[in-house]
């Protein structure tokens, strides 16, 4: 079938449930993508909510930290694997040996001319439902957008990468710096959180790749991952967060340095091909494999006017990081589990819980805890990920060489290890405010929460999440009010 009959048949009847998504029937799930995400540990979830469109505001980005190109341009080429290249790295993807470059030319050129046609018919709704995935107002999704949205992922879902006229119009990052702790060395480049703003066609692209993957594969391992696919925060994560933290008895705690930063290109493909290809059929694992792998190559990204090579990296602050990264350690830890099956068994000699980069483990049989532990290190270090031995903590009484020692104060999930109310409500205060840069006191966040406003339901999410081990499903505002 030529693509001028596809394009024509589609049209009328766009079989979203074959080659793109079905949308109709998915709408509930559509609402819920991780749009709203809450970064437990490292505040993940700003990087979307926080995100405006560079290719227009760029000038303001370049505004925020004043740390000289080569500096950064340095720092993350070595970070992203591209210290020893010259000039930019150009990433090519063998194309499909089916693939006719003619007639993929001539369906953009139909795709063009036919689009304001497309948008009037009656059962099209895929341009609505791209303003709704992405929760923008007419006055900020204009028409550009949309189409050229819809341009590229046609493309993508047809030929498994995107034509260069539209690729090149959507594929510009631009990096915003931002200090970590304002405490720290503000001339350190280690200090700064790196936030990539990519486009907004890009970002409807990767959000509807996303829903794809969701739609298919549902959810993990509960028993090792504790968040589905479909909705980042759930009872089951503040379950899990409150149970953990309960003790730290014969608890390990394992920090993956840069998780994101790090992840090499080929580890990527090769595991989020197998990750998949157990789920679902291998072809459209293949498929999808080699979408999300072709999008996050071809992206451009720049600090200021300088070009950063790349060569690794899962981009921050898109809809797809969370749920990749989180399929790349269901891959990891499937392939460990299943070559020590002899050795030991999850839940009868070990707890392992696994919230995107979070690792926890509980060491049940003791004469194990070795093994257990180092094997799965190993394992992840085979992936070319590094683990930061200063930052993984234990339960001292388990005599782990190089591991830091589990405190109170540490956090799981965003939860302290203890359940001392003065100590629990003083950290947690202390986390809002250092997040914050504010220094209020539980008065003051009980007098904001009772003026609604956005202001008062960011900090009522923060602290029902946060308080929820002392509160359980108590009123926040009478909690607050008894501890101020």
């Amino acid at each position: 079938m030529s693509c001028d009959s596809t394009l024509d048949k589609e049209t009328i009847n766009i079989d979203l449930n074959e080659n793109l998504i079905d949308i109709k029937e998915n709408e509930t799930e559509i609402s819920e993508i991780n749009e709203n995400s809450i970064d437990l540990n490292h505040n993940k979830s700003e990087i979307n909510e926080n995100s405006i469109d560079l290719n227009h505001n760029k000038s303001e980005i370049n505004e925020i930290i004043k740390i000289d190109e080569k500096t950064v341009t340095d720092y993350l080429e070595k970070l992203w694997g591209c210290e020893k290249d010259n000039e930019r790295i150009l990433n090519k993807i063998n194309e499909d040996k089916n693939t006719n470059k003619e007639a993929l030319e001539k369906f953009k050129i139909n795709i063009e001319e036919k689009f304001d046609k497309i948008k009037s018919v009656a059962n099209f709704t895929y341009t609505n439902q791209l303003e709704k995935e992405v929760k923008l107002n007419k006055n900020d999704l204009n028409n550009k957008d949309i189409k050229l949205s819809y341009l590229a992922f046609k493309d993508l879902m047809s030929h498994n990468q995107i034509g260069d006229n539209v690729m090149n119009q959507i594929n510009k990052v631009y990096l915003s710096l931002h200090v970590k702790d304002e405490t720290k060395d503000k001339l350190n480049i280690s200090n700064y959180r790196f936030i990539q703003i990519h486009s907004k066609s890009l970002k409807l692209i990767d959000r509807l790749w996303s829903l794809r993957v969701m739609n298919l594969i549902k959810t993990l391992d509960t028993t090792i991952f504790k968040s589905n696919l479909i909705r980042n925060i759930t009872d089951s994560i503040l379950v899990t967060a409150n149970n953990n933290t309960l003790s730290r008895e014969n608890v390990v705690l394992i920090d993956i340095e840069k998780a994101f930063d790090s992840c090499d290109y080929d580890a990527v493909e090769f595991i989020l091909n197998k990750s998949l290809s157990r789920k679902i059929n291998s072809k459209l694992s293949e498929n999808l494999t080699k979408q999300y792998m072709y999008v996050i190559r071809q992206r451009v990204i720049y600090y200021k006017n300088a070009k950063v090579n790349f060569k690794k990296g899962i981009p921050t602050g898109m809809p797809s990081s969370n749920i990749v990264f989180s399929l790349l350690m269901d891959g990891i830890i499937d392939e460990w589990l299943t070559e020590n099956t002899n050795k030991f068994k999850i839940n009868d000699d070990f707890i392992l819980n696994v919230y995107v980069d979070d690792i926890y483990l509980k060491i049940i049989n003791l004469d194990l805890k070795e093994l257990v532990i180092n094997s799965l290190i190993d394992k992840i270090k085979k992936y070319k990920f590094n683990i930061n031995l200063q930052k993984c903590k234990a339960d001292e009484n388990l005599k782990l060489n190089n591991f830091s020692k589990l405190e109170e104060h540490d956090l799981y999930l965003g939860i302290p290890f203890t359940r001392d109310v003065k100590k629990f409500t003083d950290l947690t205060l202390n986390q809002y405010n250092v997040k914050n840069k504010t220094s209020l006191t539980w008065n003051d966040i009980h007098e904001k929460l009772e003026k609604i406003n956005i202001d008062s339901k960011k900090i009522n999410g923060f602290f029902n999440y946060k308080l929820y081990p002392l509160k359980k499903e108590g009123n926040l505002m009478d909690f607050i009010k008894k501890i101020a």
